[in-house]
């Protein structure tokens, strides 16, 4: 059976203030055990399929259906008749999918990463529009990074990325942090680019950028899929944070059945990833 690698990432919700006791606790899908709504954002369609496997834990699917151009099929020997599109009834699109665990008790999402499928910003913005309050994911750095990233302490300085344009616009929120970015890169028909955005120029010392902004601008490039360099640099901390390289990840080895991972093997892949990484997450999160 054929096998496939996938990058894994580890993401934490958060919720405001204001939310319910509920979320405040971590319990974004017990609401969806049963069944969950149809939303449409743009071209995508896009539906969340969860099952309770253990106290405080939670397999899903995030699923995209889109109408994205099919290959053609064929044999490869050369004759005019042997190639074929592949063709779909008029009520049917096409499916990708993100797998995930999610562990209530220390509010850890296991997530496989798939850029045919979503970011998990997206399925933040599904659980926002069906709770009726901001959902966010952020993703768990390492904890040495942790530990340099506390920005009452060291509040950034500068932000430095690199980003390429993506090939499929409309996937991405335009009024995400990350979309004026892309939307500059697209207007200027470019491939990629690379950003530094400082508070400080020679000769001019203290200032530091607004530190939630900085944040939030660097974690939506992360989400975004499309960084390949995102840092910041902190004030009183010698080493810039990597918001790419420094977060906690691991690669899953997955057999697949055609396009699609075998449900099992890329569940049992996501829970051995989450074992692995318990001690780390015990030092960020504690046990």
């Amino acid at each position: 059976m054929a096998v496939k690698r996938y990058n894994v990432s580890f993401f934490q919700p958060h919720v405001g203030a204001d939310a319910p006791p509920a979320l405040q606790r971590g319990d974004f899908f017990s609401a969806f055990l049963a069944d969950s709504p149809l939303l449409e954002a743009g071209p995508y369609k896009y539906r969340l399929v969860v099952n309770q496997v253990g106290r405080d834990v939670f397999r899903g699917e995030f699923k995209r259906f889109g109408h994205d151009d099919l290959p053609h099929a064929g044999r490869p020997d050369n004759r005019e008749d042997a190639e074929r599109e592949l063709e779909m009834a008029e009520d049917e699109m096409t499916i990708e999918r993100n797998h995930f665990l999610y562990y209530r008790r220390r509010r850890v999402l296991v997530w496989q990463e798939n850029r045919r499928a979503s970011q998990v910003a997206q399925l933040g913005r599904y659980l926002s529009d069906l709770l009726g309050h901001t959902v966010a994911f952020n993703p768990i750095m390492t904890a040495e990074a942790t530990r340099a990233m506390m920005l009452e302490e060291h509040a950034p300085k500068a932000i430095e990325f690199t980003v390429a344009r993506p090939l499929n616009a409309a996937m991405y929120d335009p009024h995400d942090e990350s979309a004026r970015v892309l939307d500059l890169l697209s207007g200027l028909n470019a491939l990629s680019g690379s950003f530094r955005i400082s508070a400080n120029k020679q000769g001019v010392r203290g200032r530091l950028l607004d530190a939630a902004r900085a944040l939030r601008l660097g974690t939506s490039l992360v989400e975004s899929g499309q960084a390949r360099r995102v840092k910041l640099e902190l004030e009183g901390v010698d080493h810039p944070i990597d918001l790419v390289a420094d977060r906690l990840r691991g690669r899953a080895l997955v057999e697949m059945l055609g396009r699609y991972p075998v449900t099992a093997s890329i569940y049992s892949e996501l829970d051995r990833i989450h074992n692995d990484c318990e001690a780390e997450l015990n030092a960020i999160l504690g046990p």
